[in-house]
């Protein structure tokens, strides 16, 4: 029943997430919300160089991935400027050198990647990644 019930909130905490990035799709539920967040992923990576909210957090997400040792590695909070045209992460790791293989990998892409307002603390590192297309 606990199980249940945390499965049950991680699944709203999901959809709220989701619906602050899309709020006009209606398509998404937590059965199907990976497969078409994928399927949006995946429109965005065909689109070309356009550096819109979907293709850098692609960018992010795939360096992510791709780190060693990134499950001590979380996002705190995203936010999108469409303005500026650029991804702010807080971001949350056990070392500092990991935040700056993040943003390594991100400009090896052909990105800007930028750490700002780092706190080193007795757990960790925390620091402001600031993507903007290339």
């Amino acid at each position: 029943m606990y199980h249940e019930q945390q499965a049950t909130d991680i699944q709203q905490q999901a959809m709220a997430i989701y619906r602050e990035a899309f709020p006009e799709d209606r398509r998404a539920s937590p059965a199907n919300v990976r497969r078409i967040l994928e399927g949006q992923l995946r429109s965005a990576g065909q689109q070309g160089s356009d550096a819109g909210f979907i293709a850098l957090m692609k960018q992010a997400g795939q360096q992510y991935s791709r780190l060693p040792g990134n499950q001590s590695m979380m996002f705190q909070s995203v936010n999108y400027s469409s303005s500026r045209g650029e991804l702010v992460v807080d971001v949350r790791a056990d070392t500092f050198e990991k935040l700056s293989a993040l943003r390594t990998g991100i400009s090896e892409q052909g990105l800007e990647a930028s750490i700002g307002s780092v706190v080193n603390d007795s757990d960790g590192a925390r620091a402001r990644l600031t993507v903007s297309g290339g």
